[in-house]
């Protein structure tokens, strides 16, 4: 392609980056809903998607022949046509698998459902890259890195364009119809002159047929019909996205029953009136003059009536999402919030923690369990002690676990005592009140379930409740329980090492599929480590062993392990990130747009450095040692800023993730570099490999560290762990003869 033609087809390659960037998002915020979204699920998800991107990539490398515009073009035209396809079907997913409302997938479920809905894009994704360096106009390693580049170029585009426009303009078909009309249009102008035959033909009616879609609104009435079909059996009455996630609402016989990304968070007008009046009225008789009280989560599911019955003075209700109190005035009864009382703070929950100046009596935090790192941050020890610093003297800070009355498992009674066992690392007093729900007390004085003096309060303050009265105070004495009674060696749940994350998915997976109980209970620190030690040796082995390709092993190792590198650093700079500054969806927007924004600074001045580099594998050594060193240099600021000021967090990070992608990016064309200076060198197998084993290494350190790494080994061994697989990588490229 020569001329005036290159243009299009380098809009074609920032497209293939946009759409696969997009399309990954609205997968993701899909999937969520159906798998309940928390670590493990994600990394599946993502799995499925990077490991059918290089099955695309390497299967094209062999199957390409010739330079042909319109083979890029089909790929377009299949993405523009699969794309609401692939959107559709994961609503219906559980329906199609038979799964019943409120039963969580396993791995396997969840793998395969996820590859049923991402593999055939993630494929042309693959297949485009191939493609794209076939095409681009230049030498080989100048191809592949230029592709590279572009490609980057447009992911970091597509997740800015959908954090800061798509997320609030449009629903997720009107996003697919915008992203058919861009890929449709570029096939349009790729296929050049043969743009008269029956495939330009098909391109033209197919972008007439979405054009129609978005103006006439048929992309809007399949997307709230569709939007049921997650719920076949009830009946929707809504279903909205927020730049949060997904809040839909069903109703039976009258009851109003309001989920978040598929997990049931309250029911209207009658509320599941045991777990509210435990988790409010417990804490707030504990203490003797509860005037200031902060609800954290979870207010306008009937917590906040239940406060306004004790004789208190000012609520602050701190809720991140809008849309759910929006969605909860339509629908609930009640209008607590609404009490002059009552102060809503649409802020993250942790981040106003930090920045409150405190004085409350009581402290409720009413969220889901430690499923996600990101839900992680409200149940470790730091976060308790920020708790702490707001209470008055006597207050009393509340949480609730699910739990059993009539049976304990050893995985919920392993997760509930590590969290309050924690606990009693921060509070003077701490005891958890047992049934089909945990409610846990602490106080930095004694505190003590007294029933007379309970009973007093309740009486005193003619407290009108439909299920807590004085004889279910009486019965509740006797299932008062200590974290002493637990004989089991628990760790502590922190930032550094949030290990109450791995419980939580142990938990539910076992609940659900009794059959992994043994594989969970194989993965230990010790176990961790001796995979990576295995991935280490494999490494070596596989290089040795292929004896005349030894530098093109060599190199496609750095590579993998360099995508793991990065792929691991950027989620721990997102969980510590969220730890310290707090959940702010744009400023994690802006941390994984810096990554992208590194691999295009990385790559493009890698690419101006290519001609004047005499020997390039000795630029990859000093590349890989870089790589060894910045682990260490990322951990020693983490540990710096958690033991200091969360304030400059902001700028620090950004910082970071862009430095981290700078790192992966340059990378990645110098290795295409060095592969093609070796003898018998095709550009679409050099490409194929190494985009196939930066995709692979990316997917191990996605599966492994927010599910495996951060919560078993702490941030501090994952760093270390890094270190240990890069300075494999760097052996063997220093073992290269020149």
């Amino acid at each position: 392609m020569r001329g005036r033609k290159e243009p299009y087809l380098i809009l074609g390659l920032l497209l293939m980056g946009f759409t696969g960037s997009v399309f990954q998002i609205l997968m993701v915020r899909e999937l969520i809903v159906t798998f309940y979204g928390n670590e493990l699920s994600l990394s599946l998800i993502f799995l499925s998607w990077m490991a059918m991107v290089a099955f695309g990539s390497l299967i094209s490398a062999r199957m390409v022949k010739g330079k042909t515009r319109n083979h890029f073009a089909i790929t377009q035209i299949l993405i523009s046509i699969l794309i609401p396809i692939q959107i559709l079907l994961a609503r219906g997913l559980k329906s199609l698998l038979g799964v019943e409302k409120g039963v969580v997938l396993g791995i396997i479920p969840t793998f395969y459902s996820s590859l049923l809905t991402i593999a055939p894009i993630s494929i042309l994704v693959g297949s485009q890259f191939i493609l794209g360096c076939k095409l681009y106009t230049g030498d080989g390693s100048v191809s592949i890195s230029r592709v590279y580049l572009y490609e980057a170029l447009g992911a970091a585009a597509g997740g800015f364009t959908f954090a800061y426009i798509l997320v609030y303009h449009t629903n997720p078909l009107e996003a697919a119809s915008y992203l058919a009309i861009l890929n449709l249009l570029s096939a349009l102008l790729i296929q050049g002159p043969e743009r008269k035959s029956m495939l330009g033909i098909l391109t033209g009616i197919l972008l007439i047929i979405n054009v129609y879609a978005l103006s006439s609104g048929t992309s809007s009435r399949l997307h709230e019909i569709s939007a049921g079909w997650r719920w076949m059996g009830c009946n929707i009455i809504d279903s909205r996205d927020s730049i949060y996630g997904n809040i839909a609402v069903t109703e039976i016989e009258g009851q109003y029953n309001f989920f978040n990304n598929g997990l049931l968070m309250f029911t209207s007008p009658d509320p599941d009136i045991v777990s509210v009046e435990e988790a409010i009225h417990f804490p707030m008789l504990i203490h003797p003059t509860p005037r200031r009280v902060l609800i954290i989560g979870g207010g306008v599911g009937g917590l906040i009536d239940e406060v306004l019955k004790h004789p208190v003075e000012e609520i602050h209700y701190v809720e991140p999402d809008p849309l759910i109190i929006q969605i909860a005035e339509r629908y609930e009864s009640s209008k607590a919030h609404h009490d002059p009382k009552v102060k809503v703070e649409h802020v993250d929950g942790r981040l106003f923690v930090k920045e409150s100046e405190g004085g409350f009596d009581v402290i409720v935090l009413r969220l889901p369990p430690p499923s996600t790192l990101q839900l992680n941050r409200f149940y470790t020890e730091e976060f308790f002690k920020e708790v702490y610093r707001l209470m008055r003297r006597g207050g009393v800070f509340s949480l609730t676990l699910p739990s059993s009355e009539a049976y304990v498992s050893r995985e919920m009674k392993r997760h509930n005592d590590c969290i309050h066992k924690t606990v009693g690392r921060v509070f003077a007093s701490s005891i958890a009140i047992q049934g089909d729900q945990t409610v846990y007390l602490a106080s930095p004085f004694n505190i003590s379930y007294d029933t007379h003096i309970l009973i007093d309060r309740f009486r005193m303050r003619a407290l009108d409740t439909r299920l807590l009265n004085e004889d279910y105070i009486k019965y509740k004495q006797n299932l008062v329980a200590s974290i002493k009674d637990s004989n089991e060696d628990l760790g502590v749940n922190n930032d550094m090492k949030p290990i109450a994350c791995y419980y939580n998915i142990v938990l539910w997976n076992v609940m659900y599929y009794p059959e992994l109980k043994s594989l969970f209970e194989a993965i230990s620190e010790r176990n961790l480590w001796l995979v990576v030690m295995g991935l280490s040796t494999l490494l070596v082995f596989i290089s040795i062993g292929r004896r005349g390709r030894f530098t093109e092993t060599a190199v496609s190792a750095a590579v993998l392990t360099t995508g793991f590198a990065g792929m691991t650093l950027n989620i721990t700079l997102i969980y510590a990130f969220q730890s310290l500054y707090g959940y702010i969806y744009h400023a994690i927007a802006i941390l994984t747009t810096s990554f992208h924004l590194g691999l295009v600074l990385g790559a493009s001045t890698m690419n101006r450095l290519l001609k004047r580099l005499r020997k390039p594998i000795h630029t990859l050594a000093k590349l890989e040692s870089t790589i060894c060193i910045y682990s260490i240099i990322i951990l020693l600021t983490i540990i710096v800023l958690f033991q200091t000021s969360h304030k400059y967090t902001v700028i620090v990070f950004p910082i970071l993730n862009v430095t981290t992608g700078f790192i992966v990016g340059a990378e990645f064309p110098l290795a295409s570099a060095v592969s093609l200076d070796l003898r018998g060198s095709r550009l679409e197998r050099v490409a194929g490999r190494l985009y196939a084993s930066d995709l692979i290494g990316s997917c191990l350190g996605t599966v492994l560290a927010g599910v495996f790494l951060i919560p078993i080994l702490g941030i501090q061994q994952t760093c270390i762990g890094i270190l240990v697989l890069n300075l494999t990588s760097l052996a063997l490229i220093l073992s290269v003869k020149n």
